[in-house]
């Protein structure tokens, strides 16, 4: 959620400041991002009983790193289909995968009088991990005053939050083999 919050944050402020847009256009222009994780997560519950959630994550999550790797390759200079359209096709549908699955995971094994608990227990270290997520981009990238650069830079570190999150989830499936 660090890396997922940071983006969905610091993007369309990005569009606004690099190319000028409304709020309005970066609302619309993030529907590449959005229209393929509603999808993704919609149909990810119809996945096979047979895989499990933690690969289910980790193919996510790795689908989510190779779009903001895209992302930083590409930068947001390119313009707006291929610097900041195509890769948020990626990311969208990375996840799509990967939230559901993480939230279920969450709350799987809790017995029904603990149920309503843990899941404001996922829902809220969501909301604090989003927070310190954005926080670390940020401070690592406050004193860039070019937002095309501060942007940029941001992506950086947003992929090394994707990375650190892709290295725990091939943890947890390793953990599960054992």
């Amino acid at each position: 959620m660090a890396a997922s919050f940071a983006y969905f944050f610091l993007t369309p402020l990005a569009m606004q400041r690099v190319y000028g847009f409304s709020p309005l256009q970066a609302a619309i222009g993030f529907l590449p991002e959005t229209i393929p994780l509603f999808l993704v997560a919609f149909y990810v519950s119809r996945i096979p009983s047979f895989v499990k959630n933690s690969h289910i994550i980790m193919m996510g999550v790795s689908v989510m790193l190779v779009g903001m790797v895209l992302a930083v390759l590409l930068k947001i200079g390119t313009g707006y289909l291929i610097g900041l359209a195509l890769p948020m096709l990626i990311i969208g549908v990375g996840q799509g995968l990967a939230l559901g699955p993480l939230t279920i995971s969450g709350v799987t094994n809790t017995s029904s009088n603990l149920s309503g608990a843990a899941s404001g227990v996922v829902n809220t270290v969501h909301q604090i991990g989003g927070s310190v997520g954005l926080s670390i981009v940020v401070s690592m990238t406050g004193k860039l005053t070019d937002s095309e650069v501060a942007y940029n830079t941001q992506l950086i570190w947003i992929a090394v939050l994707i990375l650190i999150a892709f290295i725990f989830s091939i943890g947890i499936v390793i953990y599960e083999k054992g």
